[in-house]
């Protein structure tokens, strides 16, 4: 093999290395402050591998386990890439039955022509509208309907025909100005309010103390305007 060759082999492994040094360090670096995090607002902390080694979790609770926060990255079955999102729940901010979906502001015609599609599609078409929305929220998704009135500022609200008022009491709320104003699509949050209970999806992985105290705050306001 020609040295001139060789060396380009080698530097590219050189530099290779230290990419994967790098990342490496920065996750860890990553992992500590979060623990820090937790431990200084009194949160428990754990990492977790995903089913089937799939992926990895990083897992927050609040006290008393009144909420918790997780945060996923693993690969896509589909399309190759990475999947990425945080996600806030609140068991005790439920509903018995039915399903609400407050999404990001979309075009009222965009929602109306899902609302004719879901019958014959299911949850695939809020998916596609929303993505990164899981499987976990149960078969109410396909009974979802586009609910007129509400303001954009708020979002673009779905429900089935029993949940159309479950996230009224939020409706409104400036918590939401605040956790709209200035992000991309993949970093607006996704509200739902089902069995399960309060559901706050980022369709993104957050990377730092001050995003997750954030979104932290702004699960438990909204906790506590659902359970007021």
């Amino acid at each position: 093999m020609d040295s001139g060759i060789v060396l380009i082999v080698i530097g590219l492994s050189a530099i290779s290395g230290l990419v994967l040094m790098v990342a490496l360090r920065a996750a860890r670096q990553r992992r500590e402050a979060l623990r820090a995090l937790a431990e200084g607002n009194g949160w428990s902390y754990r990492e977790e591998r995903a089913t089937a080694g799939r992926g990895r979790r990083i897992v927050l609770a609040g006290p008393t386990d009144r909420w918790r926060l997780t945060l996923y990255r693993g690969p896509s079955s589909s399309s190759g890439g990475s999947v990425q999102w945080t996600d806030f729940v609140a068991p005790d901010a439920g509903i018995p039955d039915g399903l609400a979906l407050l999404g990001p502001p979309i075009p009222e015609k965009t929602a109306q022509l899902a609302t004719t599609m879901l019958a014959g599609f299911g949850g695939q078409v809020i998916g596609k509208i929303f993505s990164g929305i899981d499987n976990d929220i149960g078969a109410d998704i396909s009974r979802l309907a586009f609910v007129p009135g509400v303001s954009p500022e708020d979002g673009t609200l779905f429900a089935t025909s029993d949940a159309t008022d479950a996230l009224t009491p939020i409706l409104g709320h400036a918590a939401f100005a605040d956790a709209r104003r200035g992000r991309n699509e993949r970093r607006q949050p996704i509200v739902m309010r089902g069995a399960f209970g309060l559901k706050i999806r980022i369709r993104k992985e957050l990377a730092t103390p001050e995003e997750i105290e954030a979104l932290v705050g702004f699960g438990e306001t909204l906790r506590a305007a659902l359970r007021h």
